[in-house]
């Protein structure tokens, strides 16, 4: 379910192909709107070297929720071809439909990133920020203001219409004094989906930022593309 949860956002990603090899089961994918792309990686899986198509992540998390935390995972295959996953634990044994491969959507890659002149740690004291100002000014776009050796993250910003806003302030490493705004929906849905792990925020003057979230067991990347301005 945590592995899940790192690409699923919430609702936000549905069909995308599982690869595996060596014990590493790793996810490609795109927001539908295409301003987001991402990996996550899940290290040391239990699930064999395959490439597994899940169509519905929104049923097979519907599936796996009554089962322990404690599962084995194993691939049915015809003629040399997946058809299902059988996930059981010590109550549960369950079948889960896969999908050809060739039906999901590939998602986007980015061949060369720019340089990043921003860059904000992501800790408990920002997330919780975050999360407090967006409960406080429901907002579309974020805003990050450039403040030398820290960075205003302002929710309801516009340059053109008066209207509600909330700003906190956080430290930063700031070598450009450009505002730059994203979608604030899909920064909560990455920062909820990577609870409990520390990460880092890079922004490019590009119009380009970089989240990373790197444990033990899951490294994740996700890349937002510029929100346009209001």
């Amino acid at each position: 379910m945590t592995f899940i949860s790192k690409y699923y956002l919430g609702g936000e990603i549905e069909s995308v192909v599982w690869s595996t090899k060596n014990k590493i089961t790793s996810v490609n994918f795109t927001h539908p709107d295409r301003t987001l792309i991402g990996n996550t990686t899940l290290n040391d899986s239990n699930i064999s070297d395959s490439q597994l198509g899940i169509f519905e992540t929104s049923k097979l998390i519907q599936m796996v929720s009554v089962l322990d935390s404690d599962i084995n995972i194993s691939i049915n295959e015809v003629a040399g071809t997946t058809i299902n996953l059988n996930i059981k634990d010590d109550k549960y044994n369950m079948k889960f439909v896969l999908a050809d491969s060739s039906v999901i959507p590939k998602p986007a890659t980015m061949k060369q990133l720019p340089e990043f002149e921003i860059e904000i740690a992501v800790t408990p004291e920002f997330v919780a920020n975050f999360q407090n100002a967006l409960k406080a000014v429901t907002s579309e776009i974020c805003a990050f203001i450039p403040k030398g050796d820290t960075i205003d993250v302002v929710l309801g910003y516009s340059t053109t219409i008066n209207q509600n806003n909330i700003t906190f302030n956080q430290a930063a490493n700031c070598k450009s004094d450009e505002v730059k705004m994203f979608s604030s929906t899909h920064l909560k849905n990455i920062l909820a989906s990577n609870k409990g792990i520390d990460g880092t925020i890079l922004i490019s003057s590009n119009g380009l930022m970089k989240v990373n979230f790197n444990s033990s067991e899951f490294n994740s990347e996700y890349l937002l593309v510029e929100s346009q301005t209001n």
